[in-house]
């Protein structure tokens, strides 16, 4: 079992229904040992929810738990220096669940993957939607509307890796295919909302486990806020 910590102890962290707090509770290989923010008071409230401890306002203690998976859900611009507090108090951790965006500055998100890489600690992003599995809805049968949908996917997800029953795989992601019987028209693809970030934790057990990377990991990550720079120069 992976023993877990939460830096900040607001709405994705603690709050919300689909939160770091509820997947680690969720995960029957996770064991989530502390959670820590600022606000004491949000910290104490977060914990008698939870039943989970709380740290004071010196976060580096924990690095006595002996944590393996450390949450940080602080705002963006904070999280280059709590990795770095983590990495550095915490010798045995093993791995970095990390709000979106990994960082505001490119510099920071680089410095922030290269210190994992020397530690050897998987950093895992939460771009929650890489944890959920679409499903693409069409009707008029496969033949008459099919290519549609495959262009139309291609479009939103990149070239396809594989096909199997129901399902087309692409490099990051796969989507569920499924007709329906009626004559109208219709192409809808459903983009899952509910227990991403649950499903993040079980990526990244299975990460620890098997000793690959995340799929949404801090390359990946940094590519995707490089385009948003991009996107802030032209505006």
């Amino acid at each position: 079992m992976y023993s877990a910590a939460i830096i900040g102890a607001g709405r994705i962290g603690c709050e919300f229904f689909d939160s770091h707090a509820r997947a680690y509770k969720s995960n029957t290989n996770t064991n989530l040992l502390a959670i820590f923010d600022k606000q004491f008071k949000k910290a104490m409230e977060a914990g008698k929810e939870w039943d989970v401890p709380v740290i004071g306002d010196q976060y580096w203690e924990m690095g006595e738990l002996g944590i393996d998976i450390v949450s940080i859900c602080t705002p963006p611009r904070t999280h280059l220096a709590v990795a770095k507090d983590m990495l550095m108090c915490n010798k045995g951790l093993r791995a970095i669940y990390c709000e979106k965006p990994i960082a505001i500055e490119i510099d920071e998100a680089k410095e922030m993957i290269e210190l994992c890489k020397e530690r050897n600690v998987v950093l895992q992003i939460n771009h929650q939607r890489r944890f959920g599995t679409p499903t693409f809805t069409f009707s008029r049968g496969i033949f008459n509307t099919g290519t549609h949908m495959v262009y139309l996917l291609k479009q939103y997800f990149g070239e396809i890796t594989d096909v199997t029953k129901n399902q087309l795989h692409f490099e990051n992601i796969v989507v569920d295919i499924q007709e329906l019987s009626i004559e109208k028209h219709v192409f809808e693809l459903g983009i899952p909302t509910q227990d991403l970030i649950l499903k993040g934790v079980e990526h990244l057990v299975e990460c620890l486990e098997q000793g690959h990377d995340s799929k949404s990991n801090g390359e990946c990550a940094l590519r995707d806020l490089e385009v948003i720079w991009r996107l802030k120069k032209n505006a």
